[in-house]
């Protein structure tokens, strides 16, 4: 089973990403094209490689079409290579589609979920502006992420929308002036309740995190 942890930047991703595996039991994966790409660090030639590629992509004004092919197709292929693994992902397709979904790459996400590049529970986090703002400086005041004007502007809204009109497996959790632990105790919870939901009672049963 792979559970994807998905938001704009600041929501908490990869702090809920990384308890939750703790919490499961699951393997914690901390980025899927790292993943792919064997990246282990920033420092790495695969990641400068990787790092040029990604800024080429983005001078090209079809870029948002690009990425969501590009990272659609990493997504799936990681799905399909990982299958048979318990994770927990921190950012996957919902991601993709904050950053990316408009009237120009919907039918590109439409295909993708057809092939089934989203995760088996895809928990899309979202936060105020404010907040998610003041967590990227206190995280790092020199955060590239602050250099760009579309990260004080994304809404997780029109991603909702569309995972609902689709019919994903997703669980929204607002984070906004809740702690770590809070919206670690809200996760499973609702997890629970999903797979109750969802018939499955030998999962609901075994579900019994360490917290």
């Amino acid at each position: 089973m792979i559970i994807s942890v998905d938001g704009a930047d600041g929501v908490g991703k990869t702090s809920l990403a990384k308890k939750l595996a703790q919490a499961l039991n699951f393997e914690f994966v901390g980025h899927p094209l790292w993943a792919m790409l064997k990246i282990k660090s920033k420092n790495s030639k695969r990641y400068k490689f990787a790092h040029r590629v990604q800024r080429a992509i983005f001078r090209f004004k079809e870029s948002s079409k690009i990425v969501s092919e590009v990272f659609c197709n990493l997504l799936l292929r990681f799905k399909n290579k990982n299958k048979d693994r318990n994770i927990v992902l921190d950012r996957g397709f919902l991601s993709t589609l904050i950053y990316n979904l408009s009237p120009r790459t919907i039918k590109i996400f439409d295909r993708f979920v057809k092939r089934g590049a989203d995760f088996d529970v895809n928990i899309l986090l979202t936060c105020s502006k404010e907040e998610r703002i003041e967590r990227i400086e206190k995280r790092d005041k020199n955060d590239l992420d602050l250099k760009f004007k579309k990260v004080y502007n994304l809404d997780s809204d029109p991603t909702a929308e569309y995972a609902k009109s689709r019919n994903l497996n997703c669980i929204v959790i607002d984070t906004t002036e809740k702690t770590e632990q809070q919206v670690l105790g809200e996760a499973l919870s609702k997890l629970k309740q999903f797979f109750t939901a969802k018939a499955k009672p030998s999962t609901a049963q075994d579900f019994q995190p360490t917290l």
